[in-house]
């Protein structure tokens, strides 16, 4: 389990530490265990997250067809969640996403946050992952636009809202869902925006 700096949001901390009740049902999932079949309120958010899954992985780390995305409506009592959780070479990644925001997590790892990236996500240029804050035995950071400057200034893009968190051996990756350009709804990571996404 990933512990955080005080500062991190609430919503940040549930999709990165699965509940215990979630990763149940992933595990099982993994094993190939029959489950129940998806309400068709789920149908769309679980399409949607898949899509993100290829927008924002490399190809290499994409979950196969048989990865079964699942729906969390109100996880924990606070937001409705979609996750997946599948291996890929010797670790275990786990992808969970509200609305507007995705976080890809692996474990176990020992690599720096850049040349996990580098494996992991899905970008045309080299990421410049810095350290905002260290704390007991963790840190976090974030992709350093002003080295480089924006992909999309003016607008949301998930390489430029790229952040990361460290701790023991797992590794976890947060960003907006965002293309970059203008949107038909404000993307943010607030707890208003995120809390409700299934019908």
């Amino acid at each position: 389990m990933i512990q955080f700096p005080a500062s991190a949001p609430d919503l940040v901390r549930q999709l990165i530490n699965t509940p215990p009740s979630s990763a149940e049902l992933l595990d099982a999932a993994m094993t190939g265990a029959p489950l129940a079949a998806q309400p068709i309120w789920a149908y769309f958010p679980i399409e949607q997250a898949k899509a993100w899954a290829c927008m924002v992985l490399a190809d290499r780390v994409l979950p196969s067809t048989g990865v079964q995305f699942l729906p969390f409506r109100g996880e924990e009592g606070r937001y409705d969640v979609v996750r997946a959780r599948y291996r890929a070479g010797d670790a275990t990644i786990d992808i969970a996403q509200t609305r507007h925001v995705i976080a890809v997590t692996v474990a176990p790892t020992d690599a720096g946050a850049e040349d996990v990236a580098a494996g992991l996500l899905r970008s045309d240029a080299p990421l410049h992952l810095t350290v905002v804050e260290s704390y007991d035995g963790g840190n976090y950071g974030r992709h350093d636009t002003e080295r480089d400057g924006l992909i999309s200034p003016g607008w949301p893009q998930w390489l430029d809202a790229l952040s990361f968190f460290r701790w023991s051996g797992t590794i976890a990756f947060v960003t907006l869902k965002a293309t970059g350009g203008p949107t038909r709804e404000l993307i943010t990571a607030d707890d208003a925006s995120n809390s409700k996404w299934f019908m």
